[in-house]
């Protein structure tokens, strides 16, 4: 089994989404993306000059997103422990989804680890004194080989990686501004234009919330145009 050291923020921030996003909406309407509010500053071009030519062919201009991403606001020691908690009973209700008759044991937070690599070789050394077998894989992932979950819980409680929670509304905001002023133009600059709704700023927050996510992703995307119009700010990459 491998254990991914954690993918944090990334993609939306929703809770089962990891940058692997439905693809948008698809309708007979072409996106107005300069009608679409925004509480970012929009660094989106005029929509004939940004979208091309009507059918999407190669060699439309894109332009650029030079747009700052909001400032995040660290949690406070009670935000964090709250988190931590939920994170914590989270993890138990998996443990007893393997194995319903196991007995929660009280573990305690030890030390919150801020970087990924250093979190999967804290947690090997803790499974491996708890007597599993255990071993780091490339900078920021470990592999356990038939652990005791409750051995796995344990350490994950005593040694967890810091959460830096999910997506604020500005940011957002911020990712729907570089969808509609970049990522839609880039589309369209590679042949692959998107045709659909696109929601408002506010609409868009509220789907993310509810874990419906719009995105102007295409069906399937090519290696090419993945590397050429990535899915998200460079600030979130």
């Amino acid at each position: 089994m491998v254990v991914a050291g954690l993918v944090v923020l990334a993609g939306l921030g929703t809770a089962a989404a990891t940058g692997s996003l439905d693809a948008g909406s698809t309708a007979s309407t072409p996106p107005i993306a300069e009608g679409v509010g925004s509480a970012v500053t929009s660094t989106a071009t005029p929509r004939g000059q940004a979208m091309g030519t009507p059918d999407g062919r190669r060699g439309s201009v894109v332009p650029d997103f030079t747009a700052d991403p909001p400032v995040r606001v660290p949690m406070t020691d009670a935000e964090l422990a709250e988190s931590l908690r939920v994170r914590a009973d989270q993890a138990w209700s998996l443990v007893l989804e393997q194995q319903p008759d196991a007995v929660r044991p009280d573990a305690r937070m030890e030390r919150v680890v801020d970087d990924e690599e250093d979190y999967a070789e804290q947690q090997v050394a803790c499974l491996r004194d708890a007597g599993v077998t255990a071993f780091t894989e490339g900078q920021s992932s470990f592999s356990i080989t038939d652990g005791d979950p409750v051995a796995v819980y344990a350490c994950s409680v005593r040694f967890p990686l810091r959460d830096s929670g999910g997506r604020t509304d500005a940011e957002l905001a911020y990712i729907h501004d570089y969808y509609v002023s970049y990522l839609i133009p880039c589309y369209a600059a590679e042949g692959r234009p998107y045709v659909g709704e696109v929601p408002a700023v506010d609409d868009f927050i509220a789907d993310v919330r509810a874990e419906r996510p719009w995105t102007p992703f295409p069906d399937a995307m090519s290696d090419g145009v993945a590397a050429a119009c990535p899915v998200l700010p460079a600030a979130y990459r």
